[in-house]
This record gives C-alpha cells, sequence and structure tokens, in this order.
C-alpha cells in the first residue's frame, strides 16, 4: 500500500500533482526536467533540479511512481488508480499554488475535510467543519500560521468560509464553515449543531496542538503563555485517562508536563 500522501512533506505533494499535471491519466515516463518546469518555470536551475529529485525519490519509495534507472521514473495505471480523490485540483489552481507547497497543502486538507455526512441543500461532500486545532496539528504550524493560510486562499477565492456561532450551554463559540470558492452558497447556508462532546473533543485537539507547538519552539511563549498551556494539557491528559479506561489507545496519547519545566 502507497504511503499517505499528505503525511509528506509539502514539497513531495506538490511535486506529485505536477507529475498527474505531466501526465494526465495515462502511464507516462517521468522526467526530473519536465517535473522541474511545471513547478518552477525551469528546467536548467541545478537547485531545482535537484530539489525535483528528491522529491521524485521519495514518491518512488512511497509507491507512487517507479524508477527505473538513469534517474528516470514511471508511472503505471494501477499507481494512477491509488491517487487520492482529493489530490485533484481545477484547471489553474495547480499553477497559483506550485510555488507555495504549504498553502497547496493547506488547500488540501480543507478539500478533504469536506464531510460526506453533512448535506446541504441537497448536496454532500461541499463543506468542512474541521476546528482550527485539526489544521494546526496536520500540519504543524501555530493557529497564526493557519488564519494567514486561510486568509491568503479567501484573497485568491480559492475557498470561501462562513464565520458562524454556535451555543455549548451558555457559552457561544465561533467555528468556520469551509468551502470551494465555487461551493459558498452551501457554507453561508449550512448551520452546524454541536454538542457538549464536540466540544469536549474539540479542546482536546487544541491541547494537543497547542502542546506540539511549545515543544518545537517553547522560546516564542511568553510564561503567562505558557502556563495556561500547561493548564490545557493537564486537563487533556485528565481525559486520556478517563477515556483509557474503557479505550486503551488513549492512555499513548498522554503528554508529558515535564517539557514545562525544563523550559
Amino acid at each position: 500500500m502507497p504511503h499517505y500522501l499528505l503525511d509528506s512533506a509539502p514539497e513531495v505533494v506538490a511535486t506529485y500533482l505536477a507529475i498527474k499535471s505531466v501526465c494526465g491519466n495515462s502511464p507516462n515516463l517521468i522526467r526530473a526536467e519536465s517535473v522541474a518546469f511545471k513547478l518552477f518555470g525551469d528546467c536548467n536551475n541545478r537547485y531545482f533540479i535537484n530539489k525535483t529529485k528528491n522529491s521524485l525519490q521519495k514518491l518512488a519509495e512511497m509507491e507512487f511512481i517507479t524508477a527505473i534507472g538513469g534517474g528516470n521514473y514511471t508511472v503505471d495505471q494501477e499507481q494512477l488508480k491509488i491517487t487520492p480523490p482529493f489530490i485533484s485540483i481545477g484547471e489553474g489552481v495547480f499553477e497559483r499554488l506550485a510555488n507555495n507547497p504549504k498553502l497547496l497543502v493547506h488547500y488540501l486538507l480543507i478539500k478533504k475535510g469536506r464531510s460526506y455526512q453533512i448535506e446541504v441543500k441537497g448536496k454532500k461532500s461541499v463543506v468542512c467543519c474541521l476546528p482550527i486545532e485539526y489544521f494546526m496539528d496536520q500540519e504543524d504550524v501555530s493557529d497564526r500560521t493557519i488564519i494567514r493560510y486561510n486568509k491568503q486562499l479567501e484573497e485568491m477565492k480559492l475557498i470561501y468560509i462562513n464565520r458562524s456561532q454556535y451555543e455549548v450551554g451558555k457559552e457561544r463559540r465561533e467555528i468556520n464553515v469551509y468551502s470551494l470558492y465555487e461551493d459558498r452558497e452551501y457554507a453561508d447556508a449550512y448551520r452546524p449543531i454541536y454538542k457538549e462532546d464536540n466540544t469536549k473533543a474539540n479542546d482536546r485537539r487544541k491541547a494537543a496542538a497547542l502542546y506540539n507547538a511549545y515543544c518545537k519552539n517553547p522560546s516564542r511563549y511568553s510564561e503567562a503563555e505558557k502556563n495556561e498551556i500547561r493548564e490545557m494539557v493537564e486537563k487533556y491528559n485528565e481525559d486520556c485517562l478517563v477515556l483509557g479506561e474503557s479505550q486503551p489507545d488513549y492512555l499513548k496519547k498522554i503528554k508529558d508536563l515535564d517539557i514545562f519545566d525544563l523550559f
């Protein structure tokens, strides 16, 4: 089975999309020069060629393409069939995002996150209601970076966000309802219904994402922010202990709090 593509570096995802753009749905010979030209508009620059070769090698290791020697690769009919369905973007979109692989991956995660379980005006798979913590965790970036990515994609008219509020008990919370720009009427029409359990799951996602961000760069957080994250992670660990009584996998998710004493 091939490696899950969006677990890869953003540059590898962009390279795969460049291959799809060059080859379409037909088996073909893949040369680093042609892929580099698709990615960077330059097939002679050594830096671009080497960067492309590294990504091609990783795709070969993941079984999305096959190495045939001499720095060349092929993609066959069976490999074309394993392409994840959300790894396809509209005409012209790839060219607009190819020079920013991280933004490209964020766009794909929003597209992938459109739920088949949600029906709006008779259509399914048109809105994504995943919390910002999900994207922070998947992309290993801060909430500020996700907000910046969202703004960029909105300005490019590639996505649309309906920033809605919903009630949980006496609280009012905001959630982003995402759609592709052309499906914006569905994002505006959708009215999410959330229960307390959803909020607890979102709180755990947020705590895990902030913990990972803190471990990566503790110096960027003030003492007050560090203490706030620590409290959230302590509550996260308590929830994992309770959930672990019936679902042992949660015990493996407990976070080490010593990091807050070390930094």
